[in-house]
């Protein structure tokens, strides 16, 4: 049987984890990088993305 004071203290925990999460405004996610792609790569092959150095292709022109 829980005791007056510890039902108090449960019950403070769940008054304030209700209380931030009704505050809290829109998350922000992280965006990933406009180079790297979803792909993992295959067992015993080693892949280097160098997005950053690396250079754009959009048809037939480079920038």
């Amino acid at each position: 049987m829980m005791s007056a004071a510890g039902f108090f203290t449960s019950a403070m925990h769940i008054a304030f984890t209700v209380c931030c999460i009704a505050a809290s405004d829109s998350a922000s996610a992280y965006r990933p990088f406009d180079s790297t792609d979803a792909d993992v790569a295959k067992r015993g092959e080693f892949e280097l993305e160098l997005g950053p150095i690396g250079s754009l292709r959009d048809g037939g022109t480079r920038y």
